[in-house]
């Protein structure tokens, strides 16, 4: 065999033996083998691509605040603060510089060491309330009326003295009728005990006459409903009476006509019967004289009286009690014409509230917002009166129920509310915040 043959056969060998190494190797040999640098191996880049980033929400300050109240937000509703205090049965007053003053009140559902005794006040465009000085008197179903000069008068109302600073609370010291009247100044911030009422009071109304005197109308002294009528004069710093209605009444209505007489409607005549009433009477200034004129078509009481641009007046919801029964608040609206003097039913399938709010706002519209419903719920519809087409709708809704609520048109049209509440069963809600409302 010579040379060449015999390095033939050497090769076949080694590849043999090759070969036969390979198959005998165990897997992670084999990659190994494989992965060696020896071997050319072609592989297709394929470029990544770059991650898209994780959006981060922006933060919404309005709905945090929604999500800790535990409310939502309708369309044309706004937050407007705190007050101290979630309270029922208070006034709200639009001073001269734009600034809404808020005036007593209850603190929650409570009624003992639980009245309000101080002011609050949300200046124009801010959102966060200022406590006022100490009133003289806690007052709740009182009346506040702005004077001439930019005091607010304050009358009535059920109460009691409030304690100086560090002066122990009584055992005993309820809550009762007022005949006391104080007087707030915004620009020094003080409060000024006035003269007393003849009669103690609450659930009165009043009502502002042309001359700038403030006319109380009514009300509940005790057990007794009162038909009195007491005039302040800020002039004179004293109170005097007027002819009383012909007839005795609380938590009725009572609004100025544009010829300055004033309409009185409905209400209860006794605190012990409950006979709610349907009658209404018109007293005229210039002769000091009330005289009957055309019944409400629906007895009711915690109604509220909105005189329309033509000079007829809206009445709306309330309620009727016969012989100690509650029949639950209306669902009609009505309107008195003084000049044919008759009051015609406009609807009769409104949404059921009484103690609600009623505002007329630009445009021609009424809107009825808050109150309570048959079982003592706040009412959540907003409703709205189109004066011009006499059409009702729901145009929103309340973020929760507000019964015994205030209601205050600002110059630019948007509606403020402040406080009131709702009962379901043994749960009590009385919110702190306050509202802006434009959505009509």
């Amino acid at each position: 065999m010579n040379f060449i043959n015999i390095l033939r056969l050497t090769l076949i060998f080694q590849c043999v033996c090759l070969f036969g190494f390979i198959a005998g190797c165990s897997v992670e040999t084999r990659n190994y083998i494989e992965a060696s640098d020896s071997l050319v191996m072609d592989f297709t880049i394929v470029p990544a691509k770059t991650p898209l980033p994780t959006p981060t929400a922006t933060p919404d300050p309005v709905k945090d605040v929604e999500e800790e109240l535990g409310i939502n937000l309708e369309p044309g509703w706004e937050l407007m603060g705190e007050l101290e205090f979630g309270r029922w049965g208070h006034t709200a007053t639009l001073l001269q510089n734009d600034s809404i003053l808020i005036i007593g009140g209850r603190k929650r559902l409570s009624f003992r060491r639980a009245s309000v005794v101080n002011g609050e006040i949300l200046p124009l465009g801010s959102t966060e309330w200022a406590k006022t000085s100490r009133f003289n008197w806690e007052r709740t179903f009182h009346t506040a009326s702005l004077l001439a000069d930019g005091r607010v008068l304050v009358a009535g109302g059920t109460g009691r003295e409030v304690l100086k600073d560090g002066e122990e609370e009584p055992l005993f010291r309820g809550n009762k009728d007022l005949n006391s009247s104080e007087m707030y100044d915004p620009k020094t911030d003080e409060w000024e005990n006035g003269p007393d009422m003849a009669y103690k009071k609450q659930l009165a109304q009043a009502v502002t006459l042309e001359d700038g005197r403030v006319m109380i109308i009514g009300g509940r002294s005790g057990v007794s409903t009162l038909n009195s009528i007491e005039v302040y004069d800020p002039e004179a710093n004293s109170w005097s009476e007027l002819e009383p209605m012909i007839q005795a009444r609380m938590s009725h209505s009572a609004v100025k006509l544009i010829d300055s007489r004033i309409l009185v409607t409905g209400g209860m005549s006794s605190v012990t019967m409950g006979d709610t009433l349907s009658t209404t009477e018109i007293y005229d200034p210039s002769e000091n004289s009330w005289n009957t004129v055309a019944e409400l078509k629906r007895a009711r009481l915690g109604h509220r009286s909105t005189l329309l641009p033509d000079g007829r007046v809206l009445v709306t919801g309330g309620t009727t009690v016969e012989e100690g029964e509650l029949l639950g608040p209306e669902t009609t609206a009505e309107i008195y014409d003084p000049i044919l003097n008759e009051c015609s039913l406009i609807s009769t399938n409104l949404v059921p509230r009484k103690d609600h709010s009623a505002v007329l706002v630009p445009g021609g519209k009424v809107i009825l917002i808050g109150g309570g419903d048959p079982i003592g719920a706040g009412v959540l519809p907003v409703e709205s009166y189109d004066i011009a087409n006499n059409q009702w709708s729901v145009i929103s809704y309340l973020p929760e129920g507000r019964n015994l609520l205030t209601t205050t048109l600002l110059r630019d049209g948007s509606i403020m509310v402040v406080g009131g509440g709702t009962v379901k069963g043994y749960i009590a809600e009385f919110p702190d915040h306050t509202l802006r409302y434009e959505g009509y």
